[in-house]
């Protein structure tokens, strides 16, 4: 399980595979992502991931945690690609003091 500590800004890395290789590029698959907390609160909807050209399948999801409460906490990645739009997750992480 990933640490990140209360107050720090980190980039979370979700590395996607397409079993059928279809999709090669997220860039073009509108991603977004969301962070719930453990109680079910939302702390992050429709972030909008960074999509480096060479690794085109790897979301780069910024994750500030300025104000929040120590605890897990769970990414869900989301893209559309043809007509689906599957959800990926969830990625837990852990919030320190």
């Amino acid at each position: 399980m990933l640490d990140i500590r209360v107050g720090s800004t980190e980039t979370l890395l979700v590395d996607v595979t397409d079993a059928l290789g279809n999709l090669t590029d997220l860039s073009t698959a509108v991603p977004r992502f969301d962070v719930l907390a453990h109680d079910g609160s939302s702390k992050i909807t429709n972030g909008v991931p960074t999509i480096d050209p060479a690794e085109p399948l790897t979301a780069q999801c910024l994750i500030d945690t300025t104000g929040w409460t120590p605890g897990r906490y769970d990414l869900y990645i989301r893209f559309t690609f043809n007509s689906d739009v599957p959800r990926l997750g969830p990625l837990e992480f852990k919030v320190n003091p």
